[in-house]
């Protein structure tokens, strides 16, 4: 007779999973999950990581262990809300979870990257177990009204220097500075229709700060756009972290502060070569168009000109008055 069930926060069968902790209490249980996260996934796990205290565990890396992932965006949100899993969540399936969690599709895009035709047995056992949205959407429509909960408020500290009353700016360089601040106003201060969003927005910040710093103070105004070249600053630390090395593609952080900033009508296009790689940085017309960009190389390079350039000390952080005033679009010194 089956177990009862435990389920992640998102919906995978712990039960079933060859790093829950009933499954890899010994040597020879891990080097199997390991195996099978290999051969079924793709991921390299060595076996004395392949251990895991459960999602829903209240204390799940007391032992030291890696899993569940201490980055989940999922797992993080559902502990803030207090639900036992996210089916009991009323904005379930929110696009968060619908982004980050496997359903049907799971079997096929395995396959497909494994390039394994899978057996019944093999799917049930291995993969079954992790189409998460499938498992949450069942329990979800058994679940009583008083068992589905609203999630909670969250407050959002924004940190913005309001535009200064006068600066020394011409009249019309003034209102390009005024658009260009409100732009970076609503760009640093998002705020977010629930906990997850939001969290995924504060952790994406960092990387959004330095992505523009960049631009605006190493690109090249050509035409209608900025552009940076590896071939000029790749001994500059900030600009070559853009970019991993081993496949020349953007970092994943710099990926998600790509896609946020489409959202604010800014448009970064990556061109990578065969050693080298070039971002182009433009802007809609619906925010300014090129106006917007030369008042960001303007702004930036007032900065640095007034407080010296920050100094990079790794994970996209850059440190120094400049760069602590471009976070706060803080502009009372133009």
């Amino acid at each position: 007779m089956e177990k009862e069930r435990i389920y992640s926060k998102c919906g995978f069968y712990c039960n079933r999973c060859p790093a829950y902790k009933d499954n890899s209490r010994t040597q020879t249980e891990r080097e199997r999950g390991s195996a099978l996260w290999e051969k079924y996934f793709g991921l390299h796990f060595k076996p004395d990581i392949v251990k895991c205290e459960g999602c829903q565990s209240s204390a799940p890396w007391k032992t030291g262990n890696l899993l569940p992932d201490r980055a989940c965006h999922i797992r993080t949100c559902a502990m803030y809300n207090e639900v036992l899993t996210c089916a009991h969540c009323s904005l379930f399936p929110c696009a968060e979870y619908s982004k980050r969690v496997p359903g049907t599709e799971l079997r096929r895009q395995r396959e497909k990257a494994a390039n394994i035709t899978f057996t019944y047995n093999e799917y049930q056992k291995y993969i079954e177990p992790f189409v998460g949205q499938v498992h949450l959407k069942e329990l979800h429509s058994t679940l009583k009204p008083e068992e589905v909960v609203s999630p909670k408020q969250f407050s959002l500290d924004v940190d913005i220097v309001p535009f200064p009353t006068q600066t020394n700016l011409l009249p019309d360089k003034q209102d390009e500075m005024r658009r260009l601040h409100s732009l970076l106003g609503n760009i640093f201060s998002t705020k977010a229709p629930n906990y997850v969003d939001q969290l995924i927005s504060e952790r994406t910040m960092p990387d959004l700060w330095v992505l523009l710093w960049v631009m605006g103070l190493y690109g090249e105004l050509r035409e209608e756009n900025l552009v940076l070249e590896s071939t000029a600053h790749r001994d500059r630390t900030e600009c070559s972290r853009l970019v991993r090395k081993r496949d020349n593609t953007l970092y994943e952080p710099i990926q998600n502060a790509v896609e946020r900033l489409k959202k604010s009508g800014i448009q970064i296009e990556f061109k990578p070569f065969k050693k080298n790689w070039t971002l182009i940085l433009g802007a809609d017309e619906s925010i300014g168009g090129p106006v917007i960009l030369t008042a960001l190389k303007t702004y930036v390079s007032s900065l640095v000109k007034n407080y010296g350039e920050p100094v990079y000390t790794g994970s996209y952080n850059l440190e120094g008055k400049a760069f602590k005033l471009f976070t706060r679009a803080d502009m009372r010194d133009l």
